[in-house]
């Protein structure tokens, strides 16, 4: 079966929270052994581990035609929340919605600086250090030039999972609508396999809306260590 994991997280999805067990080389180097076509990394909101998985990867494919085959794809994992939220204006149970971002170039990849950059530029403190990404901000560096950033709801913490869980269809649909005129058909909704029954419904939920919107759904793992035997860590 032809597969490439999407939504992969590192030892720098540490930055802010204990957050995940994979090494930057154990997890390209688990998805290349296991036979997947590619691997994205995507931390929240960290671009950190982009050097070192670029270095590890180059030196594989030198020699190695396997590795020429195989794909790395450097993304991000943001908080896709309100415009001009802080520490002064945060309302009381106020969520940081999940969404991923995959670039497809260099271009897009200069994308997801600027946007990390503004996101760290916006930060506060509140339990823990905030890096929100602004409507605006992904209206101003990716809706002034699309075509270079591919986009996906993330997990079930994003603002789809919100509109899920609070029964907000119509809610969900704008927001959707949002996504495809910012990154056109870069527009993906996110499933994930899962025993529990909130993501399974959610999952029934999402390819439900995907067809009355036209949106096409992917499947990740949201993986955030690499073998069954990790899960109890």
């Amino acid at each position: 079966m032809s597969y490439t994991t999407l939504h992969v997280h590192t030892e720098y999805s540490n930055l802010r929270l204990l957050d995940c067990i994979n090494k930057v080389e154990s997890v390209i180097q688990y998805a290349h052994d296991i036979g997947l076509n590619g691997c994205a990394i995507t931390d929240h909101e960290a671009l950190s581990a982009h050097i070192k998985a670029l270095k590890f990867y180059n030196d594989k494919a030198k020699n190695d035609e396997s590795w020429q085959k195989f794909k790395l794809i450097l993304g991000n994992e943001i908080y896709l929340c309100r415009n001009d939220l802080s520490l002064n204006n945060y309302e009381r149970g106020e969520k940081f919605p999940h969404f991923i971002l995959l670039a497809k170039d260099a271009e897009g990849h200069r994308q997801l600086r600027e946007l990390s950059s503004r996101a760290w530029s916006h930060s506060f403190t509140m339990f823990l250090t905030r890096v929100p990404t602004y409507y605006k901000d992904i209206e101003e560096v990716i809706g002034l030039n699309p075509g270079h950033v591919i986009a996906s709801s993330a997990c079930i913490g994003g603002w789809l999972g919100i509109c899920f869980n609070n029964q907000w269809r119509d809610q969900a649909i704008n927001f959707i609508t949002w996504c495809k005129v910012i990154f056109k058909d870069d527009f993906y909704l996110e499933i994930q396999p899962a025993r529990y029954e909130e993501q399974i419904e959610y999952n029934k939920w999402l390819l439900d809306i995907g067809k009355h919107t036209n949106t096409k759904c992917i499947i990740t793992t949201d993986s955030h260590y690499l073998k069954k035997d990790n899960r109890q860590i």
